[in-house]
């Protein structure tokens, strides 16, 4: 095996084969939400970029640290699909496709979504200045995945707990 081999393995073994199954077994089934995404953020760059859609898509879906609680709230769901003016479309696109499509693979739908909404709204109650809201939302997905694991190995311990079988001995 070359080294290039070794080091992809290495880099993207673990998240290929959480993958691969959920995509064999489901093929395009399993993807909707990613599609879904790239669609609705392909509108709303097309409608950004005409005369009048760019104040709209700012007052349907623009989110800022210094905007209102309540409007902000209402508006950060449509937020995780309004492009970045500052970043290329066709990125964008790719990232979207991508991370939705593998978080709806290994999470299902609503986690996915979930996740989002709480990511985009972790950065959103952060003030924008150097990225502290990608920190926020880095720390708010930890915390969710810490919760999950906690929940899953409670849910393990006592699945094995009630099963009547002495405890295994190491």
């Amino acid at each position: 095996m070359t080294t290039l081999a070794r080091w992809a393995r290495a880099e993207w073994g673990r998240l290929y084969a959480a993958v691969r199954g959920p995509l064999a077994e489901r093929r395009w089934r399993a993807v909707p939400l990613a599609v879904g995404a790239v669609c609705l953020t392909v509108v709303l760059h097309l409608v950004h970029g005409q005369a009048w859609g760019y104040r709209f898509v700012q007052n349907a879906g623009g989110v800022r640290a210094a905007d209102p609680l309540w409007p902000a709230l209402l508006r950060t769901p449509l937020s995780l699909f309004v492009p970045a003016l500052d970043l290329p479309v066709w990125g964008a696109l790719v990232q979207i496709l991508l991370v939705f499509g593998i978080a709806e693979l290994c999470l299902g739908r609503w986690r996915t979504l979930a996740l989002a909404y709480v990511a985009t709204l972790a950065g959103t109650l952060k003030e924008n200045l150097a990225g502290k809201e990608h920190l926020a939302a880095i720390m708010a997905v930890l915390v969710l995945c810490g919760v999950g694991e906690v929940r899953q190995r409670r849910s393990r311990d006592r699945a094995g707990s009630g099963s009547g079988a002495p405890p295994s001995q190491s």
